[in-house]
């Protein structure tokens, strides 16, 4: 009730205003871009459940975008609300479940009909989204991954998608995409502007709110938890499912390199995903 109070389109403006003018380029963008979760101050139950569902890099800017702004109202009026908000945070870092949002502790493996009616919803938002979740769904790669997937990194001939990403904690080599989705992503590939699979936040906030509506404890790293059971349950080994999702360390990378072909590994993925891929193309066709 207290949060509520500070919320306004008038003040959310005027501080727009003056980060134009007091800060960098790149937080006014930062600020702009997420102030409509200033909002979500209102009420702060579903402040926090939007901050768990959200993955590090985008909780972590709206978290600096709410601060900013409460900081300013702070500075206008003398209070000391901001206090308040980083406990909130501290929650939401934390993994804090509320009554109200416990559904959240659910870390439930999509089925197959659930994967297609998300990306149904997706469609009806955003092509782009609905490319994102059945691009995860078939490589398994995490959020944050896909977003930095650029036409570059997918080969259509060959059906490839070469990242190479070798980071401290999390690698991810490369990946395969089936017939069906690399012919609607050649499609679609003209028409798509940026990186192909990133839209708006707004845009994705919306989406993702639809989807909840069915599946409250969705996240798009489900797609990347399924990718995983899905590929087991096909008979894939799950030492290529490692691999296939960057969990084996570089020197298996390079022992598997030698041992399989990567045309053995696309049969194997293939065969997998047939059936599946088919029932989305079918989707984003209708």
């Amino acid at each position: 009730a207290e949060l509520s109070r500070i919320v306004s389109q008038d003040l959310i403006q005027k501080w727009l205003e003056v980060s134009a003018q007091k800060d960098s380029k790149k937080t006014y963008q930062r600020n702009k871009m997420y102030s409509g979760y200033v909002y979500l101050l209102k009420d702060p139950v579903k402040l926090v459940k939007e901050l768990l569902g959200m993955n590090y890099g985008k909780r972590t800017h709206v978290m600096k975008t709410i601060s900013s702004y409460v900081k300013f109202v702070d500075m206008l009026y003398g209070s000391d609300y901001i206090d308040y908000v980083r406990k909130l945070f501290r929650k939401a870092d934390l993994g804090w479940r509320d009554e109200n949002i416990r559904v959240f502790e659910k870390q439930e493996i999509l089925t197959e009909d659930q994967v297609l009616r998300i990306i149904e919803i997706l469609r009806e938002h955003s092509l782009k989204l609905a490319l994102r979740g059945w691009f995860m769904v078939e490589t398994g790669l995490r959020t944050g991954e896909v977003k930095m997937v650029t036409w570059n990194n997918i080969d259509f001939e060959s059906r490839i998608v070469k990242l190479m990403l070798i980071r401290r904690s999390k690698k991810a080599y490369f990946s395969f995409i089936s017939r069906e989705l690399a012919d609607t992503l050649l499609k679609h590939k003209d028409k798509i502007m940026g990186r192909p699979f990133v839209v708006h936040s707004m845009t994705e906030h919306y989406a993702e709110e639809s989807v909840r509506k069915e599946i409250p404890y969705f996240r798009w790293y489900l797609f990347r938890k399924f990718n995983a059971s899905y590929l087991v349950s096909k008979g894939i080994p799950e030492s290529i499912v490692d691999l296939f999702q960057g969990r084996a360390p570089k020197s298996i990378l390079q022992q598997s390199y030698l041992r399989l072909s990567l045309e053995y590994l696309r049969d194997l993925h293939d065969k997998a995903f047939s059936e599946l891929s088919q029932k989305i193309q079918k989707i984003l066709i209708e």
